[in-house]
């Protein structure tokens, strides 16, 4: 592989690590919500087509996520009533996602959040409709982690030998 091919494929995988990043922090923050008793939802997936290589080829899909109103990941309706847009951002991104909220137009409530990842479950909150820094820092619990399904159980067979719950160990005879 040539040195522009080893970069190319240092740049794939650094933006497929980003998004998994993007998309665990988006979780994390959606369980938060939820945990308050909120409605949440998550900005969808769409597909997309690109273009064929060659003349009277076929396009190819590819998805990618496409932010409610070009700048939310995320839409809540809390349980009183009160709806809330957050975005899920890099602490080094925050400025830039601001400008962009800001010069979309978008009505922004004090219910509104940019929330900054700083770390770990660590964030810095930016409260609309101005998003000020430096904002409050908030620690979000764990995501609930899901249970490992369990392991089928096979037949034990004439003569073979198993372990018991108490420890013991047992071999299986054919019937009478």
């Amino acid at each position: 592989m040539t040195v522009l091919g080893e970069l190319d494929e240092l740049r794939r995988r650094s933006r497929r690590r980003a998004q998994a990043k993007g998309q665990r922090l988006e979780r994390l923050v959606q369980a938060a919500l939820e945990a308050e008793g909120a409605k949440v939802e998550r900005a969808p997936k769409i597909v997309r087509w690109r273009p064929a290589d060659e003349p009277g080829g076929r396009p190819q899909p590819f998805t990618t996520h496409h932010d409610f109103f070009g700048c939310w990941d995320l839409m809540a309706v809390m349980p009183d009533g009160r709806r809330c847009m957050v975005q899920v951002t890099t602490l080094e991104n925050a400025a830039h996602k601001r400008v962009k909220i800001i010069q979309a137009g978008f009505p922004a409530t004090p219910d509104d959040r940019i929330l900054a990842h700083i770390g770990q479950r660590t964030f810095r909150e930016l409260v609309g409709p101005a998003f000020a820094m430096p904002g409050r820092v908030l620690v979000l619990p764990p995501l609930p982690r899901r249970p490992k399904p369990a392991k089928p159980v096979r037949p034990v067979e004439d003569g073979e030998l198993w372990l018991s719950g108490d420890g013991g160990v047992h071999t299986r005879r054919g019937s009478p």
